[in-house]
């Protein structure tokens, strides 16, 4: 997954959890360490007073030989094979050791040590694994210059259960409070980010047609970025209308000199100049389809860029089918709908008026008796309008050239053959979709598509 893809949440929730564990891994280790070298300090001390213990009890009796004057105080140094053994030596011979050896010689080096009382620490292969002993060194009898050895000693192993044993424990009590933490921190940062939430959600309730500049109160934050958005909305509309109020300048400042042209192509035709009124009432129809045309897809252009659009189509749809009904109220047309009433879609009213107008005015002119009107929506948030006449329907070969500018299936009929050619147009900037089928009852049918507003 790319990281371009991942959501600001995700990526701070990430990276949060990761400095979380890997703080936590290294006062982990820290901690360890630290408590190794504490517990192993405390375990040669408590050697180190052992052996003074044993320097104590240890006496020289009659004969040359040595004898413990009390039993040692810790009772597992008298468990066989405990872990826990002392050892008293002169030169290379054993003279008394713990009954926890169970027979078991310790091989040690020869002691290096010089005349004089010394302490040092050793490890050393024992009984039951790794043996770490405290051993001091005297001279009870300078004129032998034979040095007297205390070895208190304690199994490895013992230091390693401590060490493991607390590590287990602060293992499990770091990664519990790491996650505590991570939950901690995955709801800071939806309560934190709840204002971007608030911010989409009225974003997509613009967008839907639902209101017309963000509402609500953010944080300090993101309230300038509120007031832009809204100061943008408000310009997007003013330049709306200016485009519009341009369009219909333009359409009024261009009406009157075709007028005049047209005017004097009749005052042609009247001396006797057919032929020449004839071309530029022709060239001025083109000119008229043209800016009518160009007009219409420069206006549209605008508003379908526009958020905040909401349109209902069975009002609509109401006012074109009543222009219409009377405009034809001679053919006698009988129309039914199937319109939901809550149907809304994100349109420019006036363009869904002129996207109906131009496709209900050819059902009207070819319908036989009838038309059927309705729409659905489609998985896609789409809205799908299907109008239905039992007219003598368009062949196949003719429903492509139709959408061209201009051009007219059947030149008998009244027209400039530019209404469908808007209509495709149109829909095609809101980006919909128009089709041209043919109807059960044998006319025309056409499916338009167009975006829904929830």
């Amino acid at each position: 997954m790319k990281m371009t893809n991942i959501s600001l949440r995700r990526r701070l929730i990430w990276a949060s959890s990761f400095w979380i564990c890997a703080g936590f891994v290294i006062a982990f280790l820290l901690l360890s360490n630290i408590f190794k070298a504490q517990v192993t300090q405390q375990f040669y001390e408590e050697l180190d007073i052992h052996v003074l213990e044993l320097e104590r009890l240890v006496q020289d009796r009659d004969g040359g030989y040595l004898a413990m004057g009390e039993h040692f105080s810790d009772p597992r140094y008298d468990v066989a094979k405990s872990g826990y053994y002392w050892l008293v030596r002169e030169g290379d011979e054993n003279k008394l050791e713990s009954p926890s050896f169970d027979g078991f010689s310790l091989d040690l080096e020869p002691d290096p040590h010089p005349p004089g009382a010394s302490t040092e620490r050793h490890k050393v292969d024992g009984p039951t694994g790794t043996l770490l002993f405290v051993e001091r060194s005297i001279n009870p009898h300078p004129s032998s210059g034979q040095l007297r050895q205390y070895i208190v000693g304690t199994d490895k192993r013992h230091l390693d259960a401590m060490v493991a044993e607390f590590n287990t424990l602060l293992g499990v009590s770091l990664g519990v409070f790491a996650l505590v933490l991570v939950a901690s921190a995955i709801m800071l940062l939806r309560f934190a980010l709840s204002p971007f939430t608030k911010l989409r959600t009225s974003l997509s309730n613009v967008r839907a047609g639902g209101t017309r500049n963000l509402e609500g109160a953010f944080p300090q934050e993101v309230q300038p970025l509120v007031d832009e958005f809204n100061g943008l909305l408000v310009s997007m509309g003013d330049m709306l209308q200016r485009a519009r109020a341009g369009a219909g300048n333009l359409a009024h400042g261009l009406k009157s000199p075709l007028t005049i042209i047209s005017g004097e192509a009749f005052e042609l035709s009247e001396r006797g100049q057919d032929e020449s009124a004839t071309a530029i009432l022709e060239q001025s129809r083109v000119m008229q389809r043209h800016i009518d045309h160009h007009l219409a897809r420069a206006r549209a252009s605008i508003v379908a860029r526009m958020p905040g659009m909401r349109t209902s189509l069975g009002e609509q749809l109401s006012q074109v089918l009543r222009a219409l009904q009377t405009l034809f109220k001679d053919k006698n047309i009988s129309v039914k709908t199937d319109i939901d009433p809550g149907l809304f879609l994100t349109t420019d009213s006036q363009d869904l008026k002129e996207v109906l107008g131009n496709i209900l005015e050819n059902a009207f002119k070819f319908a036989q008796t009838e038309i059927v009107i309705s729409a659905q929506r489609s998985l896609s948030d789409m809205v799908v309008i299907t109008i239905e006449d039992d007219g003598p329907g368009l062949p196949l070969e003719a429903r492509e050239m139709v959408f061209g500018i201009g051009n007219q299936w059947d030149e008998l009929e009244p027209g400039h053959g530019l209404g469908l050619a808007i209509v495709k147009e149109l829909v095609e900037l809101y980006g919909g979709e128009t089709r041209l089928d043919d109807a059960p009852g044998g006319g025309l049918r056409v499916d338009i598509t167009l975006p829904s507003c929830e």
